[in-house]
Parts: C-alpha cells; structure tokens; sequence
C-alpha cells in the first residue's frame, strides 16, 4: 500500500478517535456490563426470583394480578400491567410487570412515586411473593446508560451515531494494521518503551477483536437509530398489528383474561413458541398478545408470538420468524446478536471480554497519541478519571430515586455536553493554528 494512502488511513483514525473515543469508551464499557442485565436483575432481587419448585396453574392469575394491583394503587399512582412474564423452570414466579400511569416526573426531586414495578407471584397459588423497584435497579440503570445516555430518544440516536465512528475506526485500522504485518508477527510485542508496548497491544487486541467491532457496529447503529430509519423508509415491525377499535375502551381494560385459554390457543398455532409474555389492549383493539422465542434460534426476545381476539381467542396474527422470508429474520437477528441474548451466560461472559477489550482500544489509543507527541499523560489519566467517575456516580444516583430519570432533562445535559466539547475543540483548533502561523525569532 503506499505511503500516501496509509497516511490518510492514519489521519482518518486519529480524527475519528480524538473526536469519539471518550464517548465510545463509555459506550462499550456499559454495553459489555450490561449483556448481564437479566442476570443481575435477578440477582438483586434473589429473593424474589428464585422459589421452590412449584406447577403453573394460569388460573389463579386473574383474581392474584387484581390484588396486585389494588395493593399498589395509592396517591399519584395508577398501576397499569404492561406485561406478566410467565415461568418458563418450575423454580421461576411469575412477574407482573407495571408501569404508573400517573407518574409526573420533576427533575432533581428525591422521593418520588415509581413509574415501573414488579410484582412476584407464586405461580401455583398466586400468593404475592413481594415486589421489585424496576426502575430504580442496577440492571435497568445499566441498559438505559449504554443505550440512551439518559437521553431519551435523542439519546439513543446519538449512541447509534457512535456505530458509524466504531465502523470507520475498524476499518482504518485494518489498513493501518496491514502496513505492520509485513514487518514482523503481529503477536510479538516490543517491551523496549511504554510508547511501543502500548502501540503494539493496541494493534493485536485490536485485530483479535476486530469482527465483533464490526458487528456492534453494524447493529448498534441500527438498533440507535432504527425508530427514525424505520420513519425514513416506511418500514414496519413484522411483529405489529394494529386494528380498528371494534369496542370501547373502557369494556376493553375490564375484560376478564382466560390465561390458560390463552396459552392453550396460542400453542395450537404456534406449537414451537415458549411463551413468555402475555399482555392485551386497553384502547378497544380487543386483542391479547403472547411473546416468546423458538428455542434454539437466534433472535430478539419476545419476537415471536400470537396475536389473538379477547373473544373466543381466535388467531389473528402468528409471529414465526423461522418460517418467514430473510427480511423478517434479518429485523429480528440485530439485536439478538448485539447483546447477545440467545444464549446462556457463556457467550455473555464472551461478550463482556470482548466489550471490555473494545472499550479500552480508546483509553490505550489515546495514549499512544500523547505518547508519539511527547505530551504528558496528564489529560489522559483526567479523562480516564472522568469516565470512572461518569459509570460510578450514574449507579449511586439510583438511590435518589430516580432524580435523574426525566428524559427531557437529560437530553439538554447531554446537548449542553456536546456543544462545551466543540466549543473547546474548536477553541484548541484556532490556537494550534495561531501559533502555527506565528513567525519563529531569528
């Protein structure tokens, strides 16, 4: 290759690096935590998730969720059930999940009402097991860091950005990496000085982990940006139905479910399907949804399922990706292969190795830029300071309740965020230029 084009490879990278790498560092730290958030979730709240082995019996589910319910319901709080996930080992409860219609956050006030909870039911006698703050857990604190930057939409919009900046960082650095491989092996590391040591690591943990960069890449932008790319091209969820209201609202949130009408109706056409979810409509569409997955298939969580009528179950839409065309697997493959859910905690711990390699290719980056310029790595261990302080501080806010979680808020923090770090990179720019330009003393 030549000299010329490497150059432009090399000036690519650094550019791409300087101006994403705090950022990206932060984002692949947290995503390679949080491909644990399931496990962690029922790790905190052990005592709820884990029971003595006991049979399903669906029909004690109506009269315990409406306990449930009753026994939340208070001041500002309106428990709506959002979904009941079902036991799929005879050791699980079944948890009934709750959203608080009523919830009106206000920002940098502690103390205030949940807006998602859980409910642990037992799943033979429908006894209540106990409740879970969901939104106010170290799993879900995990999740919405990695995924919104406490943002909100604009918040997950501007994490998919990063996948273009993770792209284009893989790919020059592969053609960078091809002018050293002729030299010698790329496994053999120089110990002569911190600068080679450095450069040389940065090099293989860069190459060994260079397909999985690539595909957190490819559907990390896709998942960040897959509410405004499915506005711009017209694209629909295979998994969405929608209908005309055929009663009123009102009649359609009292109506009595039939949980073990449901299942046995759902199995009847879709006999591969572990269900996991069950919700229904409340806005007069009349229909109930069960969610789950094929096992042994690798895709989304909950994308599989049966739509049905509340009245007489009938089918009315089955969600089976496995016997569908390649367009509906490809939807349903993203986000199953980013987080890597589709398997046990294997490949989890295979992901979090592999996230917390990508996340350090930054940090070791931006050393070995300090390095080659003879600046100290004062800024460096500063901004290294900054991220700690970023991941700790966001998970000991979780105790306040919640303080931070108003996604209009965040997002004017993290556009406040961006404009100071333009403001003092364009500041650093015209500095550099000026005393580039300066006459040198005779």
């Amino acid at each position: 290759m030549k000299a010329s084009l490497v150059k432009r490879y090399w000036q690519l990278h650094s550019i791409c690096a300087t101006y994403t790498g705090g950022f990206l560092a932060i984002i692949l730290i947290t995503g390679a935590v949080a491909v644990f958030a399931g496990p962690l979730y029922n790790w905190e709240f052990r005592e709820l998730t884990r029971i003595a082995p006991a049979q399903f019996r669906p029909e004690v589910l109506p009269d315990a969720i409406a306990k449930a319910t009753a026994q939340l319901e208070g001041e500002s709080i309106k428990p709506v059930v959002s979904h009941v996930h079902l036991p799929t080992e005879a050791t699980e409860p079944v948890r009934v999940e709750y959203f608080n219609q009523g919830h009106k956050p206000k920002p940098f006030v502690p103390g205030q009402p949940w807006f998602s909870r859980s409910v642990f039911l037992h799943p033979e006698s429908g006894a209540i097991l106990g409740e879970a703050s969901d939104d106010r857990s170290i799993a879900f604190y995990l999740r919405f860091i990695h995924v919104r930057l406490f943002a909100g939409t604009p918040g997950r919009n501007f994490v998919g950005l990063f996948g273009i900046a993770l792209f284009v960082l893989s790919i020059s650095g592969v053609f960078i990496l091809s002018k050293f491989l002729g030299r010698k092996a790329l496994w053999l590391i120089r110990r002569d000085s911190p600068r080679n040591l450095n450069s040389d690591t940065h090099k293989l943990v860069g190459f060994v982990v260079l397909l999985p960069a690539l595909l957190f890449a490819i559907t990390g932008f896709w998942l960040g940006m897959q509410g405004r790319l499915m506005d711009w091209f017209s694209i629909e969820r295979p998994d969405s139905f929608e209908r005309e209201a055929v009663i009123d609202a009102a009649t359609d949130t009292d109506w009595k479910i039939d949980f073990g009408q449901v299942l046995e109706a759902g199995r009847a056409v879709h006999p591969e399907l572990t269900p996991q979810l069950i919700s229904w409509s409340r806005d007069g569409q009349r229909v109930v949804r069960i969610q789950g997955r094929v096992p042994g298939m690798i895709y989304e969580r909950y994308s599989q399922g049966v739509v049905l009528d509340k009245e007489g179950y009938a089918p009315l839409k089955v969600i089976n990706t496995p016997q569908a065309d390649w367009k509906e697997k490809l939807f349903y493959l993203q986000e199953a292969l980013h987080f890597g859910d589709f398997a046990g905690n294997g490949v989890r711990a295979l992901y979090l190795v592999v996230g917390l390699l990508l996340g350090l290719l930054p940090l070791t980056g931006y050393a070995i830029q300090r390095m080659r310029s003879r600046k100290s790595l004062r800024s460096f261990w500063m901004w290294n300071a900054f991220g700690i302080a970023y991941l700790v501080g966001s998970l000991l806010l979780l105790k306040l309740q919640g303080v931070i979680m108003v996604a209009s808020f965040g997002t004017v923090g993290l556009w406040l965020f961006v404009l100071a770090l333009f403001i003092i990179w364009t500041w650093q720019a015209i500095a550099a230029k000026k005393k580039k330009t300066q006459p040198t003393r005779p």
